[in-house]
């Protein structure tokens, strides 16, 4: 009886938030962002395996704000970042990517992943941090 009451309560969306794996992308930089990610089901996706037949997002994240999303846990299993490009000059700057994480490695189901962009004085030095809050 417990099992049917917690079934239906889930589907209402009351376990929601502690099923699904959230993902911040923050653009801690002075110019524009557009970022490229994957993500899969299948925690044991390569980058090309992800690139080829995963989901793909795409961002444009203005310097100084961030964008977010969140997907079930059995959807989100694996991620990558394929390309980020900082927007120096319209359309143009330096690009940067990430390695690919893997659920029940580098993270579990409700965790939030966090990639932070930014680049030092000199603007061609951009990089992504990567934070994993379980």
């Amino acid at each position: 009886m417990a099992i049917v009451a917690a079934g239906s309560l889930s589907g209402c969306g009351v376990f929601n938030t502690a099923t699904q794996t959230r993902v911040r992308l923050v653009n801690d930089s002075s110019f524009p962002v557009d970022v490229t990610l994957f993500y899969s089901s299948r925690s044991d996706d390569t980058r090309p395996a992800l690139t080829t037949s995963g989901n793909r997002l795409e961002f444009n994240i203005a310097a100084g704000e961030s964008a977010s999303f969140a997907r079930p846990c059995t959807e989100l299993r694996a991620i990558v970042i394929e390309n980020a490009e900082l927007r120096v000059l319209g359309s143009e700057g330096p690009e940067t990517e990430t390695n690919v994480l893997a659920a029940d490695g580098d993270f579990g189901c409700a965790s939030t992943i966090t990639y932070t962009f930014d680049h030092s004085d000199v603007v061609v030095d951009f990089n992504v941090a990567t934070r994993v809050d379980r």
